[in-house]
């Protein structure tokens, strides 16, 4: 079977699914106006596990919370308040 042959045949079986059943085109609108969304974040995931930038983002951060904390603490600028947080 070609490929022209089977992609006929899904679309004549998605039009007569929209022409019978209320459901199946509401769910068809939905996933044509969400699918570029889907396929954005794929391809940012994608991405991100590839170069891993998530991971070096929250390394910067964690190590500049941390050097956050350890100069509040060196330089005595924290209060009860500070201690208790």
């Amino acid at each position: 079977m070609s490929l022209l042959k089977s992609l006929t045949g899904l679309a004549k079986a998605t039009v007569q699914l929209a022409k019978e059943d209320k459901q199946f085109r509401k769910e068809a609108a939905i996933a044509v106006a969400t699918f570029p969304i889907y396929t954005a974040k794929v391809t940012i995931d994608a991405i991100d596990l590839t170069v891993g930038a998530t991971k070096n983002v929250e390394t910067v951060l964690t190590k500049a919370a941390e050097r956050v904390v350890t100069d509040t603490i060196r330089n005595a600028e924290y209060t009860d308040f500070t201690v208790a947080e």
